[in-house]
């Protein structure tokens, strides 16, 4: 009898150790999917930002060169637009036009599959120290916030969030 109770405790603690030693495997797969999910999402923030980039600073600069002055307000900025770069209606043909647009849906494709990533973007002025102000000024603030979309589980790989950051500037 003593001799089937050390055998079932030693079964019992390999397998204790077999299942810890699989939880740790999948902890590390799962880390390696979330570095990749960053990267692609990093890689979604930088071609989002190419996008707004390439437009003008401002309404009023679409069709000219006016001063600083005559900037549009950053109360005026529209929200809620559908922008066309991002598969929308709406063309936002200038930086402040995706403050606060509809969020947009990106997808990676890679072998296998792809995967979906939702982005948000926000535009501010910002003064000559870059904190955020309610003035018009030759600089804007544009951040892009990466979110990927539901997996199987039904929740996001990411833990939050990739915000990517840029000012741009009036020339």
């Amino acid at each position: 009898m003593p001799q089937t109770l050390l055998s079932l405790a030693g079964l019992l603690i390999v397998t204790l150790l077999s299942f810890s030693q699989q939880q740790a495997n999948l902890r590390s797969q799962q880390e390696a999917v979330r570095a990749e999910m960053q990267q692609m999402a990093i890689g979604v923030a930088k071609q989002s930002m190419e996008v707004v980039r390439a437009r003008a600073f401002d309404d009023k600069s679409v069709s000219g060169n006016p001063s600083v002055s005559d900037l549009t307000q950053p109360g005026n900025f529209p929200t809620g637009k559908d922008c066309r770069a991002f598969g929308g209606s709406d063309p936002c043909d200038a930086i402040e036009d995706f403050h606060e647009m509809v969020p947009a849906t990106d997808s990676v494709s890679i072998p296998g599959g792809s995967f979906a990533f939702e982005v948000d973007i926000e535009v501010h002025y910002v003064d000559t120290d870059m904190n955020r102000t309610n003035s018009r000024t030759g600089r804007k603030e544009v951040t892009i916030r990466v979110q990927d979309g539901p997996g199987l589980d039904t929740d996001p790989r990411l833990n939050e969030p990739i915000t990517f950051t840029e000012v741009l500037g009036y020339v």
